[in-house]
């Protein structure tokens, strides 16, 4: 309903705006009305929202909104800036905390109109309290200040989110700051606490990185990425504006509308959330921290995101079992059992993800089983019996003191008003929401707590002195360990079993590896590992390939097999509920495959295509054509799906015979990591593959000599593409060299790991040159012998350019040391995606799998990031002359060439397999 009141000739002119605008609904009583917009604004104005008597709420047509309110008790003047952006738009960035690092330079820092000493003296001039926070969707600057000085408060939050040219001095400065607070946070138990609760709590969204990121990931933003970040996400339409206190609404309407003329909408890329799964099962997690002195312990439940209606009567149960001294977790846990030091509850319910219900407690460590044990008994009672008519009483009445005394000042109702309307849509939902909470019932909370405080779905997150971590056992009543080691065992069948307990998700990965691959293949037929262990899954003597298809999609599971250059693989993923099943099918196709002849058939017709399109793609044709030059003689210079003609004289006796030399127990490594239960694993694997006959493989195949570059060379090959393709290649080291980390960090100068960065990229494709669409490095390791190479793609008018580039960068490493700035990043790349790729059990599982077969030990991985860092810049050197002295040149050059890129897919880095 809405009253036009006497002021009906600026109302009616509003209305007729609004006409033609998306009607709002945000609960608009009788005493909502649509604000007017003088005439000389109404050129500016897109939208004017319904607002109560004082307050002028409007949407400008470059998209910006302004929440005006008009409080004359004092001269205070809270000017407020929200932008929507935060931590979970950051996922291209890999979560380095740019929101954070532009809330550094942006408040207070260099802009077209101010530098930062001009800030600071006019701050100093309007005796201003200035300030900027960061959090996952948000971003906030405000000033407070006084009637007088708001116009320039506003005019230089303005300016900040507008025209600030994240100056290079304080690109630098801050990113020092930003890593003390970084260490400073290291060392604080309440974040330690709720970084490693989120991270498990949540386990796809990007909710669950940490608001200022991760330092590793940090140090390698640059001041481009940053300035890029800066205009994709401070836009008009991203911009909420909040003005509150002693002004007239429609002169500080004007007034921004004056500040923003030259500031137009613009168009904005939406950025990616996903939506996180639900949790099925328990997690936990326990970390050591010097700095802590009690145990501290998040206990949480998947609950709601803002928007439901649960939202009110979950809010009052955290109010009734932990907020305050007559809580019944208070009562209960501190004052009657004195168990802990505190605890509360809270409901943690964000606009833009499902939220956690969560208990928090700090306790003695002796006291942590009959604390838990407590807590359950707490949380059955709310289950059992509706809470006490004097207790939803009180919680009523608290919402509703805690909103009155939360908006006394200008500033506290500026932020209510800011992020009611972001979050919600609705600038009015704080009064709406206490208006909810008076109408819920005691049944109501008995439903939530019923349907949302569930046990077998709870999150723990545990913080612990040092020495405390695992001390106890049953400090839960039904424990669920955190992540254990790898345990290694040697079967009686020669398999050797590796095991890793991991119950953050209710996941198994099961890993099967052995040697094969090229080297084990015979010299006159390539491609039949792959061929033969690509048929593992396609039919056993009791499933045919449909069956175990339909088995595995019965359980969710996920089952792959096939060969590369040094091991044939088996992969499997189950659900901890189906690990027996899982276990079971691998077991089957590993030692009971069939090889039918109408699959074998298939697989030939499907091979033989793949081979026919190999060269659609650039960068296997230029890679291709390197390989086979390079690695003349040596298996390594073959395709892993081998040539027309091996393929088609593949029969079914030599898929048998290379199968039954390759699959034997002493040439086999399973890892199995997970939700497991490591007492009975052993005998469950040891039953399931009791048929794996005992023995070693062979010796792979002969290598008389080992191919090396004695000069430089190239070869071109014409093709009907329109771009060049270039493959500039060194030799390179065994994967058990010990310069494999002087290598890797090679690679990361020059190219960076995973990440388009590095000398090439800069020179390429960095800062005002685009020289190429796309140039990537990588180390190629191998049993025998490896090779680094550089791929690239440009126009043939191009071409000359790009390569002499290529050739003087890496001519430089040869002669002169890297800077430190470029080792130490380099470094802490390497490490920094060293663990990104290590986060699953699954790449945990494969890794430890793979690097025990290869001889490397299951627990190499471990040991690396120490290798990386005790690199020198005069390792660089060293390996740099040892390896780079000659070069081979591979190009596919156009037959007819045309300017122009053709863009190509991302090349993912080699693996070793």
């Amino acid at each position: 309903m809405i009253r036009l009141g006497v002021r009906f000739l600026w109302v009616f002119v509003s209305l007729t705006i609004c006409l033609f605008l998306p009607s709002l609904s945000w609960g608009a009583g009788p005493d909502v009305e649509i604000s007017f917009v003088a005439p000389e604004h109404l050129y500016a104005v897109e939208r004017v929202f319904p607002s109560k008597p004082g307050d002028l709420f409007v949407q400008l047509r470059n998209g910006l909104t302004l929440l005006i309110r008009e409080v004359h008790s004092s001269k205070v003047v809270s000017t407020q800036v929200l932008v929507r952006t935060g931590s979970i738009h950051e996922d291209r960035y890999l979560n380095g905390g740019l929101s954070h690092y532009l809330e550094h330079i942006v408040s207070g820092g260099t802009t077209k109109r101010f530098s930062e000493e001009t800030a600071k003296e006019m701050l100093r001039a309007m005796g201003g309290a200035s300030n900027a926070y960061t959090s996952y969707d948000r971003t906030v600057y405000f000033i407070n200040t006084t009637a007088s000085y708001y116009k320039q408060a506003l005019g230089l939050l303005i300016a900040y989110v507008t025209e600030c040219t994240i100056d290079a001095q304080e690109f630098a400065r801050e990113r020092e700051v930003i890593q003390q607070e970084m260490r400073l946070g290291d060392n604080d138990p309440d974040r330690q606490l709720w970084q490693a609760f989120m991270k498990t709590a949540y386990q796809v969204h990007p909710i669950r990185h940490p608001i200022i990121g991760y330092e590793k990931v940090f140090v390698r933003i640059s001041r481009d990425q940053l300035v890029d970040y800066y205009k994709s996400r401070y836009t008009p339409q991203n911009l909420v504006i909040s003005v509150v206190g002693d002004v007239d609404s429609q002169e500080t309407l004007g007034e921004v509308i004056g500040l923003f003329k030259d500031v137009p909408r613009t168009f904005q890329k939406p950025v990616y959330v996903p939506t996180e799964p639900p949790q099925v099962g328990p997690r936990h997690v326990e970390k050591r921290l010097a700095a802590a002195r009690l145990t501290s312990m998040n206990v949480g439940f998947p609950s709601i995101a803002l928007s439901h209606t649960d939202l009110y009567p979950l809010d009052v149960l955290a109010i009734i079992l932990g907020r305050g001294r007559t809580s019944r977790l208070y009562q209960r846990l501190k004052d009657r059992d004195g168990l802990v030091l505190s605890v509360d509850a809270f409901n943690w319910t964000p606009s833009f993800a499902r939220g956690v219900f969560v208990v928090t407690m700090d306790l003695e460590k002796t006291n942590r089983k009959k604390a838990m044990e407590a807590l359950w008994d707490e949380m059955e009672n709310v289950q059992r019996h509706p809470v006490t008519k004097g207790e939803l009483r009180k919680a009523k009445k608290r919402v509703m003191a805690d909103h009155i005394f939360g908006n006394q000042s200008a500033d506290d109702m500026a932020s209510s008003l800011m992020t009611s309307y972001t979050a919600t849509g609705d600038p009015y939902f704080d009064e709406r929401y206490v208006s909810e909470i008076q109408k819920v019932t005691r049944e109501d909370v008995l439903m939530v707590a019923r349907n949302y405080l569930k046990r077998d779905r709870r999150t723990v997150a545990v913080i612990s002195p040092p020495g405390e971590l695992g001390s106890e056992k049953g400090a839960e009543t039904a424990p669920t360990p955190a992540k254990k080691g790898i345990m290694k065992r040697v079967l009686p069948n020669g398999m050797v079993l590796l095991t890793k307990q991991n119950r953050s998700a209710p996941i198994v990965s099961l890993q099967l590896f052995g040697k094969g691959g090229l080297r084990f293949e015979p010299q006159d037929k390539p491609g039949l590992s792959q061929f033969t262990f690509s048929l593992l899954t396609k039919g056993t003597k009791k499933r045919s390939k449909t069956e175990i298809a339909q088995a595995m999609e019965e359980i969710g599971g996920r089952i792959t097999s096939g060969s590369g250059r040094n091991t044939f693989f088996v992969s499997v993923s189950v659900l901890k509920d189906d690990f027996k099943k899982g276990l079971e099918i691998l077991a089957d196709v590993v030692t009971h495959p069939s090889f039918p002849k109408e699959e074998i058939e298939k697989q030939r017709k499907d091979t033989l295509l793949a081979l026919r399109r190999a060269d659609e793609n650039w960068q296997r044709e230029v890679e291709r054509l390197f390989l086979e030059s390079y690695y003349r003689g040596h298996p390594y210079g073959n395709d892993v799906l081998g040539t027309e003609s091996s393929v088609k004289a593949f029969t079914r006796e030599h898929i048998l015979s290379l199968y039954q030399r390759l699959l034997v127990g002493g040439n086999t490594v399973l890892a199995v990591f997970g939700d497991i239960d490591e007492e009975n694993i052993e005998s469950a694997v040891v039953t399931a593959f009791h048929d794996l006959e005992k023995g070693q493989v062979d010796a792979a195949r002969r290598i008389d000599e080992m191919p090396r570059l004695a000069g430089d060379r190239r070869i071109d090959k014409p093709t009907d593409k329109v771009s060049a393709g270039i493959f500039v290649g060194y030799d390179g080291l065994r994967l058990c060299d010990e310069d494999r980390p002087v290598m890797d960090v090679i690679d990361a100068i020059v190219s960076g790991i995973g990440y388009p960065s590095g000398w090439l990229h800069e020179s390429l494709r960095g800062g005002t040159t685009s020289l190429v669409y796309f140039v990537h490095a990588f180390p190629s390791y191998g049993v025998d012998i490896g090779h680094f190479g550089i791929m690239t793609q440009t126009t043939m008018g191009n071409y000359d350019q790009v390569l002499d580039v290529i050739l003087e960068k890496m001519k430089r490493l040869r002669v002169d040391l890297v800077s430190v700035e470029d080792l130490d990043r380099a470094k802490d790349m390497i490490i920094t995606m060293h663990e990104l790729e290590r986060e699953t059990n699954t790449a945990q599982a494969y890794e430890a799998a793979l690097w025990e077969v290869l001889g490397l030990g299951f627990d190499w991985g471990e040991q690396y990031p120490e290798d990386i860092r005790q690199v020198e810049r005069e390792d660089v050197l060293r390996v740099a002359r040892r390896c780079f002295s000659h070069h081979l040149i591979t190009s596919t050059i156009p037959k007819e060439p045309v300017e122009g890129v053709i863009p190509p897919e991302q090349r993912q880095r080699m693996h070793v397999q």
